[in-house]
């Protein structure tokens, strides 16, 4: 008898049936020939007692074998059956221990996965920082550029007024060389008044003085 198939988790009903099915047939199959038997042992009520004696022998003996046959199977059959519920049994522990697995794989993963979002986060927070810290330095710097440039120019203006106060304080200093010579003060005093502005204090002070002495 070929082993039944059926699907995981389920108990083949089907090869129980099979076999009752069988033992069933066997039974008919028995009592059919007990009931031959019967109608030949009627036919020979003539015969001896003896041979009716050995006909209820090989009656009882095909009783006997046939409930042995029915045994037999039933004991064949619950084996099968119990084999089946272990292989089945053994895989949904498979099963289990493989989702088991996989679920703890998940987690894993999951973990990871949220590790790795932390780490993104706090890159791109570190990021932001330098960005505005790079910002902050870029702005610092053209403050500084700025500063320097009007730093340059005040340098150039002063430079500027200092060539002119000292070219002024020249003619100054050429008008007071030139006090007996009235025609060359004249004209010192002349272009001395045209950058007169440019003087120190005391020069300017010195100038008008020369001013009102003439």
């Amino acid at each position: 008898m070929s082993e039944p198939t059926a699907k995981p988790g389920q108990v083949p009903e089907e090869a129980v049936q099979e076999a009752a099915v069988q033992e069933m047939e066997q039974a008919e199959a028995a009592l059919r020939e007990a009931a031959q038997a019967e109608a030949e042992l009627k036919k020979t009520e003539a015969l001896s007692r003896k041979r009716r004696t050995a006909l209820v022998a090989y009656l009882a003996i095909l009783f006997a074998v046939a409930f042995l046959l029915v045994a037999v199977s039933m004991v064949l059959e619950n084996k099968k059956l119990q084999n089946y519920n272990l292989e089945l049994q053994s895989s949904n522990e498979q099963s289990r221990a493989t989702s088991a697995s996989a679920m703890q794989r998940a987690e894993a993963l999951q973990n990871e996965n949220q590790e790795l979002i932390a780490s993104l986060e706090a890159l791109q927070a570190e990021k932001a920082d330098l960005e505005t810290q790079v910002q902050t330095l870029e702005t610092e710097n053209q403050t500084l550029e700025e500063r320097a440039q009007t730093l340059d120019d005040q340098r150039k203006e002063l430079t500027s007024q200092k060539r002119k106060t000292e070219k002024a304080m020249d003619l100054l200093l050429q008008a007071l060389t030139q006090t007996e010579d009235e025609e060359a003060l004249a004209q010192t005093m002349e272009q001395l008044s045209q950058v007169k502005d440019d003087l120190t204090e005391a020069g300017l002070a010195l100038y008008e003085q020369m001013t009102q002495e003439e």
